[in-house]
């Protein structure tokens, strides 16, 4: 995803670990398919953001619930499950 400079801004002190640059553009970090912000909630075993308040304009523009939400969930569905998995097995 395409971090411009309000979003790194926004990020503050998070966007270094959160971050990286291509040149002069700046992406968030990815790690496991999914984008480093995004966490597990045990309780649901749900992604949820760990920066939702600050988080980049590309996030911000994909309203809640909109087919295009709709599509990302749909595509990654089964992943939190899986990270579980992998989380359960390393405690």
């Amino acid at each position: 995803m395409r971090v411009v400079g309000s979003d790194h801004a926004r990020l503050g002190e998070l966007a270094g670990e959160l971050t990286h640059f291509i040149g002069n553009r700046c992406f968030m970090n990815m790690v496991r398919g999914h984008c480093v912000a995004l966490v597990i909630e045990l309780e649901t075993g749900r992604f949820v953001c760990s920066v939702y308040e600050t988080r980049p304009a590309v996030c911000r523009d994909l309203e809640r619930a909109s087919p295009q939400c709709r599509a990302e969930i749909h595509e990654k569905g089964e992943r939190p499950r899986a990270l579980l998995h992998v989380l359960g097995s390393t405690r």
